[in-house]
């Protein structure tokens, strides 16, 4: 069964972020007109980023993308789909999955699956994370969970793999925790040198 889901998008002001016409004060003939297209998947933005906003980066590009004969592998590698997923959950992005479901491989499954990663993009308290550290192309970004934990990625964005002594950056983070949870392998850690590949993150969530 091939699954198919018409789709548009439109923005809630009066002007989109690409100066187009909006929806505001037509939602409702918008919306008779989109039924009468076909749509039944409509993507309605705010234009608009930051606090009081729910960040919105678009749209999953793992496994399998495009539709019908158009089907092709995404242009990422395995570890940048990690930082992908990775990076969407720690800003509490909506996860809008791109690829063909039908077509969709253990890999993609897991990666899509991985009820740890996914508490972290849906936890209560909606707070996005913050870029902390940017050092030497190491970035590590840090988010508040609802249960007085914090949700941290530390991404590669070398072209190298790299060693990284994470509790070097404890103190700017302004952690004192040492339980480590490593959301990915759904296991609990105490080493703190990690190898990160190329392009990759290491998520975590520390106590």
């Amino acid at each position: 069964m091939t699954i198919h889901i018409p789709d548009m998008k439109q923005d809630k002001l009066k002007k989109t972020c690409v100066v187009f016409l909006g929806s505001l004060d037509h939602d409702l003939l918008d919306a008779e007109t989109y039924n009468s297209w076909g749509v039944d998947y409509l993507k309605y933005d705010w234009c608009s980023y930051g606090k009081k906003h729910e960040t919105e980066p678009d749209m999953l590009i793992v496994g399998r993308l495009g539709w019908s004969a158009n089907l092709r592998d995404t242009n990422l590698t395995p570890d940048e789909q990690y930082t992908h997923i990775s990076l969407w959950c720690l800003l509490a992005a909506n996860l809008l999955i791109g690829c063909d479901l039908t077509e969709m491989d253990d890999f993609t499954h897991n990666l899509l699956c991985n009820n740890e990663v996914i508490a972290v993009n849906q936890d209560v308290l909606g707070e996005q994370a913050a870029q902390v550290v940017n050092q030497d192309s190491i970035q590590v970004w840090m988010r508040q969970l609802s249960d007085g934990t914090h949700a941290v990625g530390i991404f590669n964005l070398n072209d190298t793999d790299v060693n990284v002594y994470f509790a070097k950056y404890l103190p700017i983070l302004g952690l004192k925790n040492t339980q480590y949870r490593d959301l990915w392998r759904q296991e609990d850690i105490s080493d703190t040198n990690f190898f990160i590949p190329s392009h990759g993150v290491k998520l975590l969530k520390v106590r």
